[in-house]
């Protein structure tokens, strides 16, 4: 079971790195969509770093420091957007990033007794 989360993880990053580098917008864009008064594309950006706290207990690492790991992914992934062409940096992407992590966080510790 905890080679299949594993495996599931890494595709997971996998993904994360590869939104990095790949333009996703066409003619509907979630720019242009709106939920609660915030733009579609951050409410991805959000749901996107939430399930890294769950992972960490694959690798049996302290809360602490996969929260600061998943901190620092969601700074890399946004922050690698400056040097692809076709990308940009948007703190506004970086604050869903990193709101993603801390609400995994806190589903992680409310729902802790589960895992």
């Amino acid at each position: 079971m905890m080679k299949r989360v594993r495996y599931l993880f890494y595709v997971y990053a996998f993904a994360i790195l590869s939104s990095v580098f790949l333009t996703l917008n066409g003619i509907l864009t979630l720019n242009n969509i709106f939920f609660f008064g915030i733009r579609g594309d951050y409410w991805l950006h959000t749901l996107i770093f939430i399930p890294w706290a769950f992972f960490g207990v694959t690798f049996k690492t302290k809360p602490f420091y996969c929260l600061v790991a998943g901190i620092f992914i969601a700074i890399g992934a946004e922050s690698l957007q400056h040097f692809v062409p076709s990308r940009t940096f948007n703190i506004y992407d970086l604050i869903a990033n990193i709101s993603g992590v801390l609400i995994g966080f806190m589903l992680f510790f409310l729902f802790r007794k589960f895992f």
